[in-house]
């Protein structure tokens, strides 16, 4: 069985007995209590500066940074430090915006990573990081190893949403227990934080 809406609505059904047909909410809960435990990590290289450019877009459903890293095309740089914005105003404010550099600390603010110094020439940016699960039921982005944890915790939502007390106390430890093997096999990335 594959994880699609349609195999896990109808291993639902199966279960809990059912003939439901609209579970998405459901569904939709479990992605997000697992994209919450750092379960999903993803790398964004499609972005890149141009010399003078001072600032990287999140990627979508961005949610924490793991590494920043750039490449000038021979080599990548050594992860980027982070500074808290206050400090990277005051760098900005008190550099030389003439002096450009291969970037070392980035700041985060307003939905975008702000880069110090100001970079001497063309990067393409490495964006390792956790993220959000979109809010598409229809297109899952767990892979199958997830299988057994994500049916599980739908039935026990379903089961809650619905009252069906009998068996919210046998699919929630079942449920639990899958995730909580899910995130002792994850692979756990350190967030990168200034020493």
């Amino acid at each position: 069985m594959s994880l699609t809406k349609s195999n896990i609505l109808t291993y639902v059904n199966d279960k809990l007995n059912r003939s439901e047909t609209d579970i998405d909410d459901e569904i939709q809960e479990i992605l997000d209590e697992l994209a919450d435990e750092d379960l999903l990590i993803a790398t964004d290289e499609s972005q890149s500066l141009e010399s003078g450019d001072t600032s990287l877009d999140y990627p979508t459903n961005y949610k924490q940074l793991v590494v920043l890293t750039l490449n000038d095309g021979t080599y990548d740089s050594d992860p980027l430090e982070r500074v808290s914005h206050k400090e990277y105003r005051e760098w900005m404010k008190n550099g030389n915006s003439s002096d450009y550099s291969e970037p070392e600390y980035y700041s985060e603010f307003d939905g975008k990573f702000w880069l110090y110094p100001v970079p001497d020439g063309d990067y393409t940016a490495k964006i390792e990081h956790y993220k959000y699960h979109p809010a598409v039921a229809d297109g899952i982005l767990f892979g199958d190893e997830f299988k057994t944890c994500i049916n599980a915790g739908a039935v026990w939502s379903v089961a809650t949403a619905k009252g069906l007390s009998r068996y919210i106390g046998i699919w929630y430890p079942k449920y639990e227990r899958a995730k909580q093997k899910r995130i002792d096999n994850a692979d756990i990335q350190p967030y990168v934080v200034r020493g």
